[in-house]
């Protein structure tokens, strides 16, 4: 496709197809279609009366339009007089309303296109403010303007001849009421990003898209909508209202019209499973529907995997979660995953989410662990869009570590409209926009982590609040979409103090179990202490539905919920005096009751209560386990007390004998050891995808799997270069499980594989809790080396404070990615390259038999 350089010649191209053309749904029965043909003479109508009221090119015009047809109609109108549209979302509350004052004032010499009844209500509750009169004064009735549209004899406006550079339209953030900012989108900044978005999204004559979502969000307009049009194909729009008072109808169009292409947030799912039901899906069959964009918020992957587990009944596949980020800034989309490919959960230590600092992966078995958390792979960016993480300081980062992401290309904005304080603070000295998000690059794919702004600081750590809400909504009572998460800094405290709210609307007492579960299962789940958990008629949100967050802090500061919590406070007292209290039966037991006591300041605990439940944190961990470690010497851990939150069980952790492990080493030629160096250094290689399928096949033919067969040449490499008749690999296998692999070096491969594949269940195996507890006689040129197969585990170890070497592999359907881990005051870096580089000539060795299609022995390693 040609790329357009306006807005208009997009649309004055797509007219051509008039039997395509976007469809107003209006419920169950009632349809209006209308051609891109029709749709394009109808907004000329319009815009000549426009022009008759003497609106002029780039001014602007704010547009306070509820009825979504109407709505296109004028947006485009303005878009081919030359006009400026303003987009704003109808206020429903006195918020919304004062923000549209706040807009206005920002404007050059705006005029208000509205409806009778918006402004109606808007001037009975506004009346008193100065702007409204101005309001008033420049208003144009959007009921007389689009009198003309259905009139077969009405004049054409005349198209105005914009450039590239010219404003298309302006978009002002939904969530900044007190403040707004209005994000300048030319033509070539829209045009550019529809077009990468079809390119990145595979868009074809055979899609087309349905939309719920507001024409005033950009996910609406520029992504559902405008998208849409560029490519040439139908689309169908549900008004956000409709949607909300009957959720499954989105479905149901979607299975009715054959739909390719939707969106939803997570508020949407919420409010879907919230009311869905089977009866109404008898006929559905989904297998229809290709992607579905994610975005606009914080993705939840467990959100997602319920609404695909759901729907996987009427034929809606996995692959069809299209997990995208963007923002106004970059027109919509900057990041895309592949289409068509699963979601891509990764798993982190939420300790290491700092900035500046390198995310710590976890294994799919800690899942469960207080510091664990998952975020989405989001892909990479889309054409037209560069990305970088930064400090603080807009120094780039390397891959995994966290820092702001910051965006540039043709597609992202100069800046906020009249606003250059705004601009200048959003910029970078050279050129680049923060975004004010926060992630990562994950092998050049993005992952966000959260609004920098809605940080919450708790014991050293970065927490989000919409992860802590995902943790909150799984307690009974905690509707989906009720819950909202703020912070606040406390001096006196010198931390954040946690706040969580519950829409609830009955009495306090009937509350406070709510509250007694909510603040035990973020300490079960997250070592999260929540210093007030507390009860909101509703949840204050934007125009667009997006959580005010901090408009809870600002109210909690005020006092609004002081007798709340003094009521509170009485009734959770009740409840914890109810509770059984378990004494301890031994004298290990009884030494840590006293810690705990002495640390959460409590006085009756029981020995099976969880400690996260009652209020412990990673910095009270801290002061646990330096105190036991003083007590019984090489026995406690800093991560027991997560495995082992209760004080029976630390207690009978203690009591068994620990295991004392002798481990072999391997004795290198002198070429390899250096004399003094740097500390713990990396080497990388990756290969081609031929050469990873042969593997996999001789793998195969010799009973095993990748895994086996790489850990096997492993060792018979360090075997060779050693001149060793044995040699001993510490292979990590299975889960959390490491085992030596023996290796004769005259083993047939199919032998030797066997003994990788044994290794987890043989005596001699171990788990990470024990590797603190090695004891390891080196000598002056004794290594010890590990094989870890990142497939396999991917968890927070510190390697070479166990290892000497340790060969990482991770394998793709494209290659395989190799590292080299090694400790460079006792290694030469130069001579591990030399390594891994023979490394890859054995598999290349080895391959070459199994690309033959030959028929093959066994052979020896």
């Amino acid at each position: 496709m040609v790329l357009d350089t306006t807005l208009i010649g997009t649309l004055q191209r797509v007219r051509l197809q008039v039997d395509t053309g976007w469809t107003l749904i209006r419920g169950s029965q009632e349809e209006l279609f209308c051609s891109y043909n029709d749709f394009y003479t109808r907004c000329l109508r319009v815009l000549h009366l426009l022009q008759q009221k003497g609106v002029r090119p780039k001014q602007e015009v704010v547009l306070q339009i509820n009825d979504e047809g109407v709505f296109l109609h004028l947006f485009w109108a303005c878009v081919l007089g030359g006009f400026v549209p303003v987009p704003c979302t109808v206020g429903a509350n006195d918020e919304h309303r004062l923000k549209l004052l706040k807009i206005w004032d920002v404007l050059h010499e705006p005029v208000l296109a509205i409806e009778a009844n918006i402004w109606a209500r808007f001037a009975d509750i506004m009346g008193d403010n100065p702007l409204v009169a101005d309001m008033q004064e420049h208003m144009l009735s959007v009921e007389s303007l689009m009198e003309v549209a259905d009139q077969d004899d009405a004049p054409l406006g005349t198209v105005y001849e914009a450039s590239a550079d010219d404003i298309a339209f302006i978009q002002f953030s939904s969530g900044s009421t007190g403040d707004p900012k209005g994000v300048v989108l030319t033509h070539a900044n829209v045009v550019h990003n529809l077009h990468a978005i079809l390119q990145g999204a595979q868009v074809s004559a055979n899609d087309s898209c349905l939309s719920w979502m507001p024409l005033t969000h950009d996910m609406g307009l520029i992504g559902m909508h405008l998208m849409s049009l560029c490519g040439g194909i139908p689309f169908f729009l549900i008004s956000t209202e409709t949607f909300m008072r009957r959720p499954a109808l989105w479905l149901t169009k979607i299975n009715e019209h054959r739909v390719t292409m939707t969106s939803s947030p997570n508020f949407g799912y919420k409010l879907f499973l919230t009311t869905f039901k089977q009866k109404v899906a008898t006929e559905w069959n989904l297998s229809c529907l290709r992607l579905i964009f994610n975005g606009a918020e914080p993705i939840s992957h467990e959100l997602c995997n319920r609404f695909l587990d759901e729907m996987a009944a009427y034929g809606l596949s996995r692959e069809t979660m299209f997990t995208v980020y963007g923002l106004a800034e970059s027109t919509v989309g900057s990041v895309f995953p592949e289409p068509g490919t699963p979601m891509r959960p990764v798993l982190l230590d939420r300790r290491s989410l700092v900035t500046g600092q390198e995310v710590v992966e976890l294994a799919e078995s800690e899942r469960d662990k207080p510091y664990a958390v998952s975020f989405l792979d989001h892909g990479k960016p889309v054409s037209d869009v560069n990305l970088r993480i930064c400090d603080e300081e807009n120094r780039e980062l390397a891959d995994r570590f966290v820092g702001y992401i910051q965006i540039s290309g043709a597609c992202v904005t100069s800046g906020y409209y009249n606003n250059p304080v705004a601009t200048a603070k959003a910029k970078t000295a050279d050129g680049w926009l923060n975004t004010g998000d926060l992630g990562f690059l994950r092998d050049g794919r993005l992952v966000v982590t959260g609004r920098a702004k809605d940080v919450l600081f708790v014991n050293g750590q970065n927490l989000y609040p919409h992860d802590i809400e995902r943790v909150a909504e799984e307690v009974e009572g905690v509707e989906l979409g009720k819950v909202a998460v703020t912070g606040l800094h406390d001096p006196a405290l010198q931390r954040d103090v946690v706040l969580v709210f519950v829409t609830f609307k009955h009495k306090v007492p009937d509350f406070a179990p709510i509250a007694w579960n909510v603040q035990r299962c973020l300490s079960r789940k997250m070592g999260l202490r929540v210093d007030h958990v507390l009860p909101i008629r509703s949840l204050p949100k934007t125009t667009s539905g997006k959580l005010q967050r901090y408009k809870l802090g600002e109210r909690f500061q005020e006092g609004e919920f002081s007798e709340i919590v003094n009521e509170l406070q009485s009734c959770l007292l009740d409840l914890r005096l109810q509770e059984k209290i378990v004494p301890p039966q031994n004298e290990v037991e009884d030494v840590i009751l006293k810690l705990w006591q002495e640390v959460l300041q409590r006085d009756s605990i029981s020995v099976d209560e969880n400690f996260f439940e009652l209020g412990g944190t990673s910095t009270l961990v801290a002061q646990i386990v330096t105190r036991l470690e003083q007590l019984y010497p090489d026995r406690v851990k800093i991560s027991d007390p997560y495995s082992l939150p209760t004080i029976r069980a630390m207690a009978d952790h203690i009591l068994s004998v620990p295991r004392v492990l002798e481990l072999s080493q391997i004795t290198m030629p002198s070429s390899f050891y250096a004399r003094g160096g740097g500390g713990e250094e990396s080497v990388h290689l990756r290969t081609g995808a031929a050469l990873a399928t042969a593997l996999r096949r001789a793998s195969e033919e010799n009973g095993g799997t990748l895994h086996d067969l790489l850990a096997v040449l492993y060792a018979n490499l360090l075997g060779q270069v050693a001149g060793l008749q044995q040699v001993e690999v510490q292979v990590v296998d299975d889960v959390k499980r490491i085992a030596p692999l023996r290796l004769k070096m005259d083993a047939t491969l199919s032998d030797a594989m066997k003994l990788v594949q044994d290794g987890p269940d043989s005596p001699d195996a171990y788990s990470f809790a024990e590797l603190s507890r090695m004891t390891r006689s080196r000598t002056e040129h004794g290594i010890l080396p590990c094989f870890h197969n990142r497939e396999l585990w991917n968890g927070n170890v510190e390697w070479l404070q166990a290892y000497d070497l340790v060969l990482q592999v991770e394998a793709y359907e494209d290659g395989l990615n190799l590292a080299c881990l090694f400790d460079g005051r006792r290694l030469r870096k130069e001579k591990v390259k030399e390594l891994l580089t023979l490394y890859v000539r054995l598999l290349q060795h080895l391959a070459g038999k199994y690309s033959s299609g030959r028929e093959h022995h066994a052979p020896t390693v």
